[in-house]
């Protein structure tokens, strides 16, 4: 789910990425922008888990996630975000918490940009590419809590994940 909130934050960056103007002042103040809730969406898991799940922003916890942009062309994701997820094959229902935060993102020359995500994030909507994870020494369909960088083309696809700090469990196994 984070990965969701991210790939709209992503895009957004992207696409205003080619267009920045010259870095400003820095005293001046950031945009902040609140990312909409994006509702029931389907995680595709099912080649690496066995199953697909259905994500959401949990509705009995506050959901905050925010775009920060920087006028010197920075930006960060912040916010809480606990996302309810639903295995299809089972109905089982889980809560993760996914409020990162992804306190740096660098915009590449190539259009891409690379994302520090700290504190627990899930990826797997859509899951990273498996030869990404496998590349990385983590499983399918990760499940981060600590430091993770992140690597996106300019079309926003994950090319590059490398745990720097914490652990990663596989999504599939929270499910019991």
């Amino acid at each position: 789910m984070r990965l969701v909130q991210h790939n709209l934050a992503i895009c957004c960056l992207l696409a205003m990425g080619a267009c920045m103007p010259a870095p400003m002042a820095l005293a001046q103040k950031p945009t902040i922008t609140l990312l909409g809730n994006p509702g029931l969406l389907l995680a595709p898991t099912e080649p690496f888990c066995g199953f697909n799940a259905i994500d959401q922003v949990d509705p009995g916890l506050p959901y905050k996630e925010r775009l920060i942009q920087f006028a010197n062309g920075g930006a960060l994701v912040a916010g809480p975000l606990h996302v309810t997820a639903q295995n299809l094959s089972t109905g089982q229902i889980i809560s993760i918490n996914s409020s990162g935060p992804a306190p740096s993102i660098t915009f590449l020359p190539d259009g891409g940009l690379v994302e520090v995500a700290t504190g627990p994030s899930l990826w797997n909507i859509p899951p990273p590419p498996l030869e990404v994870t496998e590349a990385a020494g983590l499983p399918p369909v990760p499940y981060i809590k600590g430091r993770v960088t992140v690597t996106f083309d300019a079309n926003g696809n994950i090319t590059a994940m490398k745990l720097t700090g914490g652990k990663a469990v596989s999504f599939c196994s929270l499910f019991n």
